[in-house]
């Protein structure tokens, strides 16, 4: 994806607990679908609290015609599981791994090594004044400037509830 542009809000306290990815795919302009205005691609991964898949893109109408149809695909894990309640929890998972001498899920040196040049990088910049620290209220929806980082690139953030389709939940969200 060179050229893309990717954005890594990340917060606490804020007024939901989640966590999930959305990719907004870019508009691709298409002389034969051009009048329609289709709707943005976007796949959704969510990772809590319900782990799932979602998909939502434009697909062309069967037939001899070219009408576009926003559509979509949703998979949840603990809807199509029985017994996802007994899934274990992240940590029990990394302590049975440890027991059983299993080391794939855990960083290596170097790794660890590489994230602390990253992090006193941006704790450098920091103490010099040339990375800004946001403040937010908690139960917020975070720092307003967050909003505006798109807005210099003619973007926006995707909100989770548009993503899945739920207009209404995401205007009465934003009210």
């Amino acid at each position: 994806m060179a050229g893309s542009a990717f954005l890594y809000p990340y917060r606490k306290r804020m007024k939901q607990r989640a966590t999930y990815v959305i990719i907004g795919f870019k508009e691709q302009k298409n002389d034969l679908f051009e009048q329609q205005n289709p709707a943005r691609n976007i796949l959704l991964i969510k990772i809590q609290p319900e782990e799932g898949i979602y998909f939502k893109f434009n697909a062309k109408k069967p037939g001899y015609g070219s009408e576009i149809a926003n559509v979509s695909m949703d998979f949840c894990q603990s809807c199509n599981f029985e017994n996802r309640i007994n899934t274990p929890a992240a940590y029990e998972r990394l302590l049975d791994e440890v027991i059983a001498g299993e080391d794939t899920l855990f960083t290596s040196w170097e790794q660890v090594e590489t994230t602390w040049q990253f992090a006193e990088t941006i704790r450098k910049a920091r103490s010099e004044g040339k990375i800004p620290l946001r403040y937010y209220p908690a139960e917020s929806d975070g720092p307003v400037e967050a909003d505006q980082l798109l807005v210099v690139d003619g973007g926006r953030w995707i909100d989770y509830e548009l993503s899945l389709g739920n207009e209404q939940q995401a205007l009465d969200a934003q009210d």
